[in-house]
């Protein structure tokens, strides 16, 4: 059974909470096939389940990006995610670009 997900727009919560990340935007628009970002992803199945997630971009067209899941989610509602799910998401679905050492 596939498992659906939503993908949170995190730059709308960002705007109700009149927060401004210049330096985010700025970083985004330098993302390139192969760059890692994190994506929150909500789980359907419970509306109070999410979990940050990172995800190596395979597609950057304008604002649009397409993705493969990096890192197989821990929570029990996203378990069906395997790593290298396919996502579709836009810049404002994304929660932050990755610090530190990344999966190879």
């Amino acid at each position: 059974m596939k498992t659906q997900v939503e993908i949170e727009d995190i730059e709308q919560l960002r705007r109700r909470a009149a927060i401004d990340d210049v330096e985010l935007r700025e970083a985004i628009l330098g993302l390139r096939a192969g760059d890692y970002v994190k994506l929150t992803l909500l789980a359907h199945a419970k509306a109070n389940t999410s979990e940050t997630v990172l995800v190596r971009i395979t597609r950057v067209k304008g604002t649009d990006f397409r993705g493969k899941l990096a890192v197989r989610p821990v929570s029990p509602a996203l378990s069906g995610l395997e790593i290298g799910a396919l996502l579709t998401f836009t810049s404002d679905h994304i929660h932050s670009l990755p610090k530190g050492r990344l999966p190879e």
